[in-house]
């Protein structure tokens, strides 16, 4: 049975109840609120986000003193077909939090021409052979014909390439494909994955 009342999550944060722990995304360590206000205060594993949030890691890369920070972004753009694009990506530094994907049409990031789509987020189911290389368990994407339209894309055959933004501070972000994947943008395709 769920603990009834203020639980401490294993984010360090103090939650009105389980069931928003776990919307949030994290376990609860124990009933009752937190004994660290601060979780930047305890210096256990630390991980500045690049939205400037500070917390403190959970599960594997949690407290038990295993580094939290240091491992770049990572993931794979597995396949185009007429449903859209697929792949997983992640920060194993901070695996309780959707990794940010951008995509770039028609060429890599920074080369002339290239058209550039960011706020595609790998928060889907994923697979076992995933979570064990990010820890959590939500890092798959799809990214259909219709977003690509929406964000002004031209349908037609276009290169794709990827990359996995880093979460944490200081970190570099990742090309998640070695070749560009070619995706047919189609119109009038249905935005479901």
């Amino acid at each position: 049975e769920a603990p009834q009342g203020e639980v401490c999550g294993c984010d360090g944060v103090t939650y009105d109840s389980a069931c928003e722990a776990e919307l949030a995304g994290a376990s609860v360590e124990s009933e009752g609120a937190c004994e660290v206000e601060d979780p930047c205060l305890d210096n256990a594993c630390v991980v500045t986000l690049s939205s400037g949030k500070c917390i403190v890691g959970c599960g594997t890369q949690g407290k038990g003193g295993a580094t939290c920070s240091g491992t770049n972004a990572t993931g794979n753009l597995d396949s185009a077909d007429d449903k859209g694009l697929h792949g997983w990506a992640c920060d194993p530094d901070v695996p309780w939090e959707s990794a940010q994907v951008h995509l770039y049409f028609d060429g890599p990031a920074g080369a002339a021409g290239a058209i550039g789509i960011g706020g595609v987020y790998a928060g889907d189911v994923s697979e076992v052979a995933v979570n064990d290389i990010c820890g959590g368990e939500r890092h798959r994407f799809n990214f259909t014909s219709a977003q690509a339209i929406a964000k002004g894309i031209a349908p037609g055959a276009h290169n794709v390439w990827a990359y996995a933004i880093s979460n944490a501070t200081g970190e570099s972000n990742t090309s998640i494909n070695a070749a560009p994947l070619v995706f047919n943008v189609v119109a009038g395709a249905p935005d479901a994955n």
